[in-house]
Formats: structure tokens, C-alpha cells, sequence
């Protein structure tokens, strides 16, 4: 496998070299031409740093092509100088978001915005117009990232208004692959299950019409959203349908270019196949995907020790953590958790992000799991502690679902402990604490998930005093439980527990 971080350092010593010699032009000739080279030379430099991973660099670059094109503008403010401006503001856009700094993405991205809407305005170029629809875009993802889904949705119109009118007047590849990207954005905002199936589907429908590569990359991931939502859905065989087509892509994509990021989606599809065959119980399957996925993730980590690869390998290993855990091997799923907890404490440290200690959460609760079924009760509270401490003090910065989902789960699960230590008065008030949040939650969102938690927290509610049940609780409980069998018939979770309630109601 060549090594895309070679190719990355050889394009990054060339455009070094390049830089030095602008830069000695720009001092000896002091043309505006030979200052805007140097622009393009910080700008390929911030580029690859990017890619590198490497942020601060690439904010450096990009703050320094900033500074000579804002001292351009100011000399000679012509179409290019404007263009110029404009390009910096939206990189250091993309980068503040990448560094999870919304504001000043946001920041950067309305200054973008003002000056291409008044370019827009005045040549009325493809160019121009395409720039607005970019800014659009950007500023939707903001919106998007913050929670603001109305102001996301309406900016994505504006981009999708734009890219519309541009893909009918130039027929070209580039505006439907950017008509593609709007489609897939309000896909993605999309309230109802059937809205976002129809944005997905007119996105897949403009992929269908190239095999450019960039457009099959978009092609594989309305798949992917597609599988996202069954999977969602409970509907799991329409789940699988949609990731076998894009394994098949992602499998292409892999052998045809052998780069880190088509080997990253490679182990990921892997991933969600398993997670599929996982759920319709096909354990030896769902093993062999995994593995797969494990293999790429290992190597790539090898190669490159980006937090990326770093963070596929951790996942690896919560993968295989989960089966063994299923399969009744706790000794097994406890160091697979251990190993993964290593590297996600090493990219917490790296990246301070939330993302990272939203991931820290999660394997903190399935160590949780395996200590509280060894009867390590201790051990079991304190890890939930941690996902409780790590969740209200990100405060829903990141995923702020999942991170309610972890918060109540917690709270359930240290509920359990207190059951098993025979303290019931604090294990009710656990429970309920659990029960509100699960309730606000599954009101929230309206997802399968959300209410198979609900069912789970009324039910423990339910049997806290076993022998003794609250039937009304265990009836809430049986009540979801009954829609769900319905609405999932692939899901056998759901009819076993729905058939655990009727045996403790008597029915």
C-alpha cells in the first residue's frame, strides 16, 4: 500500500520550496502579482497541512495568505483581490469548525458570505454564484453543528436554489455534484422519515449519472444514509440492502485508489455489516466483518497514527468487545474495552475535543457493563460516574442526543447497582431520575431507540420490588413494546422482551 502520508510530505516539500522563492520574488520585485503567489503558495501549504491533520499549521498558512490578500484589497480592490479574500475567510472557516471554534467559523463564514454575495451581485458569473452557494453551505453546517435546524435548513435552500438554476444552465459535472451535496444536506436535517428518504434518493438519482469519482463517493454515502435509517427504522434486511451497495463502492473505491481515506471507509462499511449481522444474529458473520475491519484499522494505524486511524482502531476494539460481551466472555470483552480505553485516552489528550470525551463516555459505560456483571460493583459505579461527570460537563456540546442517551443510561445503570446491593429506595429514585430523561428523549427525537430505552426504564421501574411489580409501569412498558414488534419484525430484541412482560403480567 503506498503511503499517502509520503505522498503528503513530498507535495509538502515541493510547495515549501515553491514559497521560498516567491517569497524572495515578492521582497525584490514588491508586484501585487508576485504577493498573490505567494497567497496561492500559503494556501496549497495550509491545504496539505489539513490533510496532515496538522490544524494550528494549516490556521498559520491560511492566516498568513489572509493577511496579503486583506493589504491587496486594501491597494487595489478588483475582482480577483476580492476573490482572494473571500478564499481565506472560508478556509479559516473550515478549519475554526474542524477545531470546534463555531463562532469564529461562523465569524469567518459571514465575512465570506458578504463579499460573494456582493460579487454575486455584480458579474453574476458561474463562479460567483457558485461561491455564494459554498457560503450558503457553510454557514448551514454551522447552524446545523449548533442545533439551529431552521437557520441550517433555510441556508441550505438558498445553496440548493443556486445549485439548481446551476446545473440546469452548465450541464456540467461540478454544479450537479454541488446539487447532489445540497440534496444530501437537507437529507440530513430532514424531520420526517419520507422527506429524508426523497432528498437521499434525488442525491443517489445525480450520482447514478457519473462515475466521476468524487460523485461515487457521494453516491455510496446516500446509500449509507439510507442504510442509516433502516438500520434506525428496525428495518434491518432494507439495512443490509443499502450497506451491500455500498461495501460495493467502498470496496471499488479501496482497490482503485489504495489511499487512507478509501481504506478508512472500507473498515467502516465492514463495521456496519457486522452491525447488521450482529442484530439479525448471524454471529459468525458478523465476526468475519469485523475481523476485516479490525485488519484495515490495525495497518492503517501502523502507517499513519492520526487520531482518524487512531480512533477506527479504537472502534476495532470495541467491536470485538461487544461480541465477546454478547457471547458471555467478560474476561475477553473487558480487555478489548481496556485496549480501546488506552487509545481513546491518548486522543483525548491530542485533541481536547468533545467528540473525544463523548467517545471516552461510551467505553467508560461498556466497562460499566462487564464490571457490574462481574459483580464488581465498585468498579461498575465508578465508571458511571465518569460518563455521568464527562456528559453534564460537555453539557450536549457534541451529539446532543446521544449524549442524553448516555446521561439517562448512566443514571439507569448506577440504578441497577444500587438494586444489587439491596438499597431499593435509592434504585427507584435512579430509575425515575432515568425515566423522565428517557421520556423527554424518546419525545424528542421519536427514534426506535429512543423508545425501546423508554420501554427498558419503565419496566426496571416496574420490578424494582420484584416479586412485587407495578403493573401500570410494566403496561407502559408491554404497550411500547407491542408497537415496536409491529413496526420491527426484524428486530427479535423487541419480541423477546415484549414476551418477558406478558409471563410477568400473567397474560
Amino acid at each position: 500500500m503506498e503511503k499517502a502520508e509520503d505522498r503528503l510530505s513530498d507535495a509538502r516539500e515541493y510547495y515549501e520550496k515553491s514559497l521560498e522563492i516567491r517569497l524572495k520574488l515578492a521582497e525584490e520585485t514588491k508586484t501585487a502579482e508576485a504577493r498573490r503567489d505567494l497567497i496561492v503558495s500559503y494556501n496549497k501549504l495550509g491545504i496539505i497541512s489539513d490533510a496532515e491533520e496538522r490544524l494550528g499549521d494549516a490556521r498559520e498558512y491560511f492566516e498568513k495568505a489572509l493577511c496579503i490578500a486583506v493589504a491587496l484589497v486594501n491597494e487595489t480592490e478588483t475582482v480577483e483581490s476580492r476573490r482572494d479574500l473571500l478564499a481565506g475567510y472560508a478556509a479559516l472557516g473550515v478549519i475554526a469548525k474542524k477545531e470546534e471554534r463555531l463562532d469564529d467559523a461562523c465569524e469567518y463564514f459571514d465575512k465570506a458570505l458578504e463579499i460573494s454575495a456582493a460579487l454575486a451581485d455584480e458579474t453574476e458569473t458561474v463562479e460567483s454564484r457558485r461561491d455564494l452557494s459554498l457560503c450558503y453551505g457553510n454557514l448551514g453546517d454551522i447552524a446545523e453543528a449548533e442545533g439551529r435546524l431552521d437557520d441550517a435548513r433555510g441556508y441550505y435552500e438558498k445553496s440548493l436554489q443556486i445549485d439548481q438554476k446551476l446545473a440546469e444552465e452548465a450541464k456540467t459535472a461540478e454544479p450537479r455534484r454541488n446539487l447532489m451535496l445540497s440534496y444530501f444536506r437537507l437529507g440530513n436535517i430532514a424531520e420526517g422519515a419520507a422527506d429524508k428518504r426523497k432528498y437521499f434518493e434525488k442525491a443517489i438519482e445525480i450520482a447514478d449519472e457519473t462515475d466521476a469519482e468524487e460523485s461515487r463517493r457521494r453516491w455510496v454515502s446516500g446509500y449509507v444514509l439510507l442504510g442509516d435509517m433502516a438500520e434506525a427504522e428496525g428495518r434491518l434486511a432494507d439495512a443490509r440492502k443499502y450497506y451491500e451497495k455500498a461495501h460495493e463502492i467502498f470496496a471499488a473505491l479501496a482497490e482503485e485508489t489504495k489511499t487512507v481515506e478509501s481504506l478508512r471507509n472500507l473498515a467502516v462499511s465492514y463495521d456496519r455489516l457486522g452491525d447488521i449481522a450482529k442484530a439479525e444474529d448471524r454471529f459468525d458473520d458478523a465476526h468475519e466483518y469485523y475481523e476485516r475491519s479490525f485488519e484495515i484499522s490495525a495497518a492503517l494505524a501502523e502507517e499513519t497514527n492520526s487520531v482518524k486511524s487512531l480512533r477506527g482502531l479504537a472502534i476495532g476494539y470495541e467491536r470485538s468487545g461487544e461480541m465477546a460481551q454478547a457471547e458471555g466472555q467478560l474476561g475477553e470483552a473487558r480487555e478489548y474495552y481496556e485496549k480501546s480505553l488506552e487509545i481513546r485516552l491518548v486522543i483525548a489528550e491530542k485533541t481536547e475535543t468533545s467528540e473525544a470525551l463523548h467517545d471516552l463516555s461510551i467505553i467508560y459505560l461498556n466497562l460499566g457493563d462487564i464490571a457490574k456483571a462481574e459483580e464488581r460493583f465498585d468498579d461498575a459505579q465508578e465508571y458511571y460516574e465518569k460518563v455521568l461527570n464527562i456528559e453534564i460537563e460537555l453539557g450536549g456540546e457534541t451529539n446532543a442526543s446521544e449524549s442524553r442517551r448516555l446521561l439517562s443510561a448512566a443514571f439507569s445503570k448506577v440504578g441497577d447497582i444500587e438494586k444489587a446491593r439491596g438499597r431499593l429506595s435509592e434504585a427507584r429514585e435512579y430509575y425515575e431520575g432515568a425515566l423522565d430523561m428517557f421520556a423527554a428523549l424518546a419525545d424528542d427525537t421519536k427514534t426506535v431507540e429512543s423508545y425501546d430505552d423508554l420501554a427498558l426504564s419503565y419496566y426496571k421501574l416496574s420490578t424494582v420490588d420484584y416479586p412485587e411489580v407495578d403493573r401500570d409501569c410494566l403496561l407502559s412498558a408491554l404497550e411500547i413494546w407491542e408497537v415496536l414488534v409491529t413496526a420491527c419484525p426484524d428486530v427479535s430484541e423487541f419480541r423477546e422482551r415484549r414476551d418477558m412482560a406478558k409471563r410477568i403480567l400473567g397474560q
